[in-house]
């Protein structure tokens, strides 16, 4: 506003600020197939995994952000067309639960439901039975994941969850993992989609990016195992 009003000729705050500042925030890597696997079969078998397998199950399967996870109800979800339907999210502001609109217009969009992630959302439906009332928030009410009294739980809660079933995960595991975060199985999600053939456009749409560069260069991560498999496939298709 300065620059336009003639009151100073250049903005002083002109420059990315990476290039100033070293960014020093941890990478979010996509779980590797044999440490999705270990994973899985620990959310299966352990007591506690078990309690979180379903929430687990329906993140790493629709690559959705845990906002909008956390804003689902149950009517978004269509067992008759098998889609999720993804249309908010909830925020808190000022301690504050808050039910907004999708962080860009590319976040509005219907995600199908692979056979695991339909049978988890039924359990999910199903355990809200349990809970004595439900917690209204701006008109939407009937959210699927809930605490016990009703209100949809908050994206420091998911965190903490998944923080615990990592120390217990790596107590029993021989194949750790390092860094789990609730944004990690959307990474995941994304770069199984890339990495089994899927053109980065339905990708785009699936994980909700307005631009097809954020799934390409940001989400998409490659391991060894995968270069190998495609290094082999490059063979049999040369000889």
């Amino acid at each position: 506003m300065a620059c336009e009003d003639d009151a100073i000729l250049e903005s002083p705050c002109n420059f990315q600020l990476k290039t100033v500042v070293d960014d020093d925030t941890p990478k979010v890597q996509a779980l590797t197939k044999e440490q999705g696997e270990r994973l899985f079969e620990f959310l299966r078998t352990d007591t506690m995994g078990q309690r979180h397998y379903d929430m687990m199950t329906v993140l790493i399967g629709t690559g959705m952000r845990i906002s909008e996870f956390a804003a689902l109800t149950i009517s978004d979800i269509d067992f008759v067309k098998n889609v999720i339907h993804v249309n908010k999210q909830i925020v808190r502001l000022v301690g504050k639960l808050l039910v907004t609109e999708p962080k860009t217009d590319a976040g509005y969009r219907d995600i199908p439901l692979a056979k695991e992630v339909r049978i988890s959302a039924r359990n999910l439906i199903t355990k809200r039975k349990a809970i004595q009332k439900d917690v209204m928030i701006a008109g939407y009410v009937g959210f699927l994941s809930v605490t016990r009294n009703g209100r949809p739980r908050t994206h420091s809660e998911y965190a903490d969850a998944v923080r615990l079933l990592m120390i217990r995960y790596n107590e029993v595991s021989d194949v750790k993992i390092e860094r789990c975060i609730p944004h990690v199985l959307r990474h995941t999600f994304c770069t199984r989609c890339v990495a089994s053939g899927m053109d980065v456009k339905t990708v785009q749409y699936l994980m909700g990016h307005s631009d097809a560069s954020t799934t390409h260069n940001v989400y998409t991560d490659n391991d060894f195992g995968n270069v190998v498999s495609n290094m082999q496939r490059l063979d049999t298709r040369c000889g």
